[in-house]
């Protein structure tokens, strides 16, 4: 995930990345940062979300989302007065808003926002039998490793595709999938229980943990429930 930021302030700047990268640096590719609208709007930078200070000098972030530039992009809105939050919502079309005496709590509800807004038309497609199913992301379970091929599990069904888990890991990683394990791929959302060993999922369904991976799948599944 590529993020720019647009703040006059450089202390917010910098405490929104640290919380960024603190919290979502598994997913976060890069930062780019901006102490005014004009050196981002020359700078032709690419980014999948747009934090955008509500107050600056120059321009507000208001006024700066409604450049032609931005037509359909990401944006967050940052501030410290809540009032104004209101005045963003009505002028524009954005992805949410983030106190800045709030951070952390405000920008777990953003992130999942976007990751559920981008998994939506997200699928997979495989052939069965003579048929071409798409499966949604977010219609997924658990992938599986069976010698050079996946086996993706829903609910209902479970369909083989010729395919590397670790290339199906990097595309994954930003909807909220991890790896579990040398052969399995968890959807974050269906886990039930994460025991030393396993993880027990909503339908039932247990899958193995590695002892290497445990931190790192308790830590995501707490941050995406918001413990």
């Amino acid at each position: 995930m590529k993020i720019a930021i647009v703040d006059d302030d450089k202390n917010s700047i910098r405490n929104l990345s640290n919380v960024l990268i603190d919290s979502y640096g598994e997913i976060v590719e890069s930062i780019d940062r901006f102490d005014s609208p004009a050196l981002f709007l020359n700078s032709n930078v690419a980014f999948d979300i747009l934090f955008l200070d509500i107050e600056m000098p120059e321009i507000s972030g208001i006024e700066l989302s409604k450049n032609q530039s931005l037509a359909g992009a990401n944006i967050v809105f940052v501030t410290s007065k809540e009032s104004l939050v209101f005045e963003a919502y009505n002028t524009t079309n954005a992805l949410g808003f983030i106190r800045k005496d709030n951070l952390i709590n405000d920008l777990k509800v953003i992130m999942d926002k976007f990751n559920d807004s981008n998994s939506v038309d997200k699928v997979i497609v495989v052939k069965k039998e003579k048929s071409i199913v798409k499966i949604p992301y977010r219609d997924i379970l658990y992938i599986e490793n069976q010698s050079n091929d996946i086996i993706i599990h829903t609910n209902h069904n479970s369909f083989v595709k010729r395919y590397k888990i670790s290339d199906l890991e990097k595309e994954l990683a930003d909807f909220n999938f991890i790896r579990c394990h040398v052969g399995f791929i968890v959807n974050l959302n269906y886990i039930d229980y994460i025991g030393d060993r396993g993880i027990t999922l909503s339908n039932g369904d247990m899958i193995p943990l590695s002892r290497k991976r445990i931190k790192l799948v308790k830590e995501k599944f707490l941050r995406l429930n918001g413990a």
